[in-house]
């Protein structure tokens, strides 16, 4: 309701586009993500966030070489941002493109030195995904580790919030609220059992 204030106001607020197109997303509507996306890209044709989002979309409809080509107008963009450049490699190799494919893997490799060396820089580069690339068993277990720490940091802080929810539910009488049961991944939502079968069956 926010954005659509926003875009009654400025119709060419490409940032209201974009995030209408991420809530669209969340709630399954995948074509109405598309055409926010779309229009974001029409009154703002270079940003490379638009472009990623719009690519991320269409790679998760199997449709990878409409995401391939966004993934590369994103990186092309933000040559700085890893997402494009990571997810574009993978797509690629869904529907069996491989040209540059040794170019490509040597980037990767870069990329991936780059990042290990930042003290607490993430690689998007699922562990999943890297153990399928001719990668040394030296930098998959640093990219382990590096996930680890990530997933660590996370679940540190939703520990934080539960206990701090806990603390305030004390003060309520919990004996009418009905009895709340949840699953969470270890690793928050790309569980590898979960990873692993959807490529099996998809």
């Amino acid at each position: 309701r926010a954005f659509r204030a926003a875009l009654a106001f400025d119709q060419s607020f490409s940032e209201s586009w974009t995030n209408l197109g991420v809530v669209y997303r969340e709630l399954g509507r995948d074509e109405e993500a598309i055409a926010a996306y779309q229009e974001a890209l029409r009154y703002r044709p270079q940003w490379a966030e638009a472009h990623n989002n719009l690519a991320s979309l269409y790679d998760a409809m199997d449709r990878h070489e409409d995401a391939i080509g966004h993934y590369a107008q994103a990186a092309q963009a933000r040559p700085d941002l890893q997402d494009p450049f990571f997810n574009m490699f993978h797509a690629r190799t869904q529907i069996c493109d491989w040209k540059d494919y040794d170019k490509s893997l040597k980037e990767i490799d870069q990329r991936i030195q780059r990042l290990l060396k930042q003290r607490g820089g993430q690689t998007p580069l699922r562990v999943l995904h890297a153990m399928s690339y001719p990668l040394s068993g030296q930098v998959l277990k640093q990219l382990s580790m590096r996930e680890s720490e990530r997933i660590l940091i996370e679940n540190e802080e939703i520990r934080q919030q539960f206990s701090s929810r806990k603390r305030r539910a004390r003060s309520r009488n919990l004996a009418r609220d009905p009895l709340r049961v949840g699953f969470m991944s270890s690793d928050l939502g790309s569980h590898p059992v979960g990873v692993i079968t959807q490529y099996l069956f998809g």
